[in-house]
């Protein structure tokens, strides 16, 4: 049977489907990865097929994108305006190349922001399945991370968060994407139009995530499952370039800092902030870009560094500061660190949310008010709290106690064979 995963986004929404694909792939499935052509490498390290997109989707986050959303005084608005001009400018031509993808394709795994995956099964008449890295079906008991909030609205509040995300998405998308409807499902509508009509769908639903860390939600329907990170295997000590070695060897365990594709023009504030703040708190630190860049040591505390695998270095620091993608926080939870969330939008206020209330770090500091005086205080307590190294750590174990990917991989492959959700 040949499965497509449909991996729309930069690398943080498609790294966590290639162990699931892998898994799949091991169980005798052959597994495509249709994702960005920059990712071809990820696909192919895994020994799966790969169908390449021409969108590249970092540069939806470029400079003046991050300025526009960081200048806002509503800033969820503000990305609201910069989706729904790249939605409208690119999501024909996505549709199309997508729905190329699935010729001769026997099933389909939607995932995080390929919200068409249904048209896309549809128009092909295969069997559809998804797997998410954040919660996004209905619940009372959070608000819908992709809006970005900080606070819960209470329970009703909360419900209604979702389909206000839902009617958002819809009025990005639904010009583009009822015209490639009419014009390639010759009038088969005979399912939700709006983008939220998965929560809506009987399909089965796999999420990238922990009980330990998102308890299984209210109104959370059967058919989605929870059953733990899709990990391949514990942390492990790995040999890094020989000027991190160095660093890493010449004192104590440092904090990782890193904000991945969350850089902007603003990296050169949060870089003098960083610095001063290492050095005021008297903290070792490794700062991670997400370009690639010489390895350069900035004081006696500051490393710099180009971009470094999580499982090769997260091992050798003593605690993590970073965005809180989804990707970004399972790792270091994984890993068992002290965590300190810098959020900047979409679901990242909802995981650097979790981290803090789960003991895990200190409260979230939004990167608009990132400083020295709110991160020196951060450094110190992540350095320092022994309650917070003993829950991390405590919280690692069991998550690498866990094994997630084997039964989400066995519940998606019993789904495709029982030709389940076929529209």
């Amino acid at each position: 049977m040949r499965i497509a995963f449909l991996c729309v986004g930069s690398r943080g929404d498609v790294d966590p489907l290639i162990p699931l694909a892998a898994r799949l792939r091991s169980m005798g499935f052959d597994v495509t990865i249709v994702a960005s052509t920059v990712y071809r490498d990820l696909a192919k390290q895994a020994s799966l097929d790969f169908y390449p997109l021409s969108i590249d989707f970092r540069h939806l986050f470029n400079e003046e994108n991050f300025e526009a959303i960081a200048s806002a005084r509503f800033p969820a608005l503000a990305l609201h305006t910069i989706l729904q001009r790249f939605w409208r400018a690119e999501l024909s031509r996505l549709l199309d190349e997508s729905s190329d993808a699935t010729r001769g394709i026997d099933g389909l795994v939607g995932s995080n922001l390929s919200f068409y995956a249904s048209d896309i099964a549809t128009s092909a008449g295969i069997p559809i399945a998804c797997a998410y890295s954040t919660p996004l079906h209905e619940t009372p008991d959070f608000p819908c991370p992709a809006l970005g909030l900080p606070f819960s609205l209470g329970a009703y509040g909360n419900r209604l968060s979702y389909r206000l995300h839902a009617r958002l998405a819809w009025s990005m998308v639904k010009d583009p994407l009822f015209a490639w409807r009419k014009k390639h499902l010759r009038g088969n509508l005979n399912y939700p139009l709006s983008p939220s009509a998965y929560a809506s769908m009987p399909i089965p639903t796999v999420y990238n995530f922990s009980p330990s860390v998102v308890p299984r939600a209210s109104m959370l329907p059967d058919w989605c499952r929870i059953f733990g990170y899709w990990h391949t295997s514990s942390p492990s000590i790995s040999t890094l370039p020989k000027p991190i070695e160095e660093f890493l060897e010449s004192g104590s365990p440092p904090v990782y800092i890193g904000f991945g594709s969350m850089e902007s023009s603003h990296s050169r504030r949060i870089l003098r902030a960083v610095e001063s703040a290492a050095n005021e708190a008297k903290v070792r630190v490794v700062l991670a870009s997400a370009k690639e860049g010489a390895h350069v040591q900035l004081s006696d505390e500051v490393f710099s560094t180009g971009p470094v695998p999580h499982d090769h270095l997260f091992p050798r620091v003593s605690a993590a500061v970073h965005h809180g993608g989804a990707g970004t926080t399972a790792a270091s939870l994984f890993a068992g660190l002290p965590t300190l969330v810098v959020p900047y939008f979409y679901d990242q206020h909802f995981w650097g949310d979790r981290v803090y209330k789960l003991g895990l770090g200190p409260k979230p500091i939004p990167f608009t008010k990132l400083s020295v005086e709110t991160l020196v205080p951060a450094l110190k307590r992540l350095s320092t709290d022994i309650d917070l190294k003993r829950q991390a750590n405590d919280l690692g174990q069991r998550l690498r106690g866990e094994s997630g990917l084997t039964p989400a991989a066995d519940y998606l492959a019993s789904a495709f064979l029982r030709g389940v959700s076929r529209r």
